[in-house]
């Protein structure tokens, strides 16, 4: 196989430069068993197999904090390999299923880094029903670090197939919200509006990582179509007024996108806010580029009303002195990107003087530079 080529690497080797095969067995404890290869299920990858163990052998794998480090050029070619050819994810898959069945940790940690990153590309093939239902039935025997690692290809694999009940079933069962919460947020990539109702059910979880996992899960949906655009700010405009901060903040990120008529319930909440000088929903951030000369938003764009709205309360956090520093900070970045006009020195020229506060005494006086810069000569 092609594999071989890429894992007989000379120790110290440059990258790029790859020996001719010379047998990719592990050289120290971990070697396949007798009979071990034979039983390799149909699909998997001999050579890849023989990788993964001479890697755990020979490269600091940690446990903890997924990563391999290797002295020679190994674990790298063969993360080129998949990069290039993302066709072969069944084949990882099997074989590193294969490889946890071994339950051996340090063997399990190279396998699931390595089908981690065979997944990071946005676009490839993915692995038949069978090679995801057992390792979907691995998942629970798992370390949470491994697990956490693995749970974005699953949930690709799940979604392409339609098989989110299976899904939901062994992930609610699972003891650790960690792994719960890292498998639920990347679910709606490829399941998009099929999951919505599971979604929508773990954001009322009492547990704050799995609700937040949750209604961060529309975020991952690139390329949204109307009438999903519709249902998921529908659903995430009630959430605006949640009594969990982090929650209506979440949403509030995700409203903003929506077009003109989401943008009106998040820009009426926020101004109620800043009438009774209470923060806003989420960082003024929320509003970045919305009206910035040209944008076009794929939902619709803020009309020229909205947008004035958009600027006065940016002007009313900036100067309220009972707003945290970082809102301030927000809402002077927000002025500065979008509503960048020579009337912004009498506002920050005050700010500027607040030295008790230094990362936005700093910020305003960083804008009143470049607003100096971009003056014509003759007006200065």
């Amino acid at each position: 196989m092609v594999l071989a080529a890429t894992t007989a690497c000379k120790r110290g080797a440059p990258p790029h430069e790859v020996t001719p095969p010379a047998g990719t067995a592990a050289t120290g404890t971990r070697v396949e068993r007798a009979g071990e290869l034979a039983d390799l299920p149909e699909g998997a990858d001999a050579d890849l197999y023989r990788a993964i163990l001479r890697i755990a052998d020979e490269c600091a794998v940690d446990l903890v904090r997924p990563n391999v480090k290797c002295g020679h050029a190994a674990f790298d070619n063969l993360l080129r390999l998949f990069s290039r050819s993302p066709g072969q994810r069944q084949m990882v898959m099997l074989t590193a299923s294969y490889a946890i069945a071994r339950g051996d940790l340090t063997v399990t940690a190279v396998a699931t880094h390595l089908l981690a990153r065979a997944f990071q590309g946005a676009h490839g093939s993915v692995p038949r029903p069978p090679a995801v239902r057992k390792l979907l039935a691995q998942l629970a025997t798992l370390p949470p670090a491994q697990a956490i690692e693995l749970c974005p290809a699953l949930a690709v694999s799940v979604g392409v197939h339609g098989l989110e009940e299976e899904f939901y079933e062994i992930v609610d069962a699972l003891s650790d919200v960690r792994v719960q919460a890292a498998c639920y947020e990347p679910l709606m990539q490829r399941s998009r509006l099929r999951s919505l109702g599971k979604i929508q059910e773990l954001a009322r979880s009492p547990k704050p990582d799995l609700a937040l996992a949750a209604v961060s899960a529309p975020r991952v949906m690139g390329g949204r179509t109307e009438e999903e655009n519709r249902q998921l700010c529908d659903w995430l405009a009630q959430l605006l007024t949640d009594e969990r901060p982090m929650i209506a903040a979440r949403a509030a990120s995700f409203v903003a996108t929506c077009g003109p008529k989401h943008l009106e319930l998040l820009l009426r909440e926020d101004e109620a806010r800043a009438e009774g000088r209470r923060p806003p929903v989420a960082e003024l951030s929320a509003y970045e580029s919305l009206c910035s000369k040209g944008s076009q938003q794929p939902f619709g764009s803020p009309s020229k009303a909205q947008c004035a709205r958009v600027r006065r309360l940016a002007e009313s956090v900036a100067q309220n002195v009972a707003a945290t520093e970082q809102d301030r900070v927000a809402a002077v970045k927000l002025l500065a990107q979008d509503f960048r006009a020579p009337e912004l020195v009498a506002l920050l020229t005050p700010i500027a003087q607040e030295t008790e506060l230094q990362l936005l005494s700093q910020r305003a006086q960083d804008v009143l530079r470049a607003l100096e810069r971009e003056r014509p000569a003759a007006a200065r």
